[in-house]
């Protein structure tokens, strides 16, 4: 199982989807408690504590986005899928 993961081959269909579903629950997960960690930062009067989460959450929201959009890219491209096809697989 670990070797097929590494293989030079592309990312099955399965492995992609597997990634999305990372992606998007990480990104829930983090930019929520991240925005959650702010307000109650703020509440508090930590300004320099809602800063750090607001600069984190955002960051961490235009970096999951970005990753998400070359899987997507990705999955569309003909050009990817011809690269994939015509690397070698290596047996499972």
């Amino acid at each position: 199982m670990m070797q097929r993961s590494l293989s030079v081959g592309g990312a099955t269909t399965g492995e992609t989807t597997l990634a999305f579903r990372y992606l998007f629950l990480f990104r829930r997960v983090v930019v929520s408690l991240a925005l959650v960690g702010a307000v109650l930062a703020w509440v508090h009067q930590f300004p320099a504590l809602t800063a750090a989460l607001v600069c984190v959450g955002i960051g961490e929201l235009l970096e999951s986005s970005y990753y998400i959009s070359v899987l997507r890219w990705r999955e569309r491209s003909p050009i990817g899928l011809r690269r994939t096809a015509a690397l070698p697989r290596s047996p499972a």
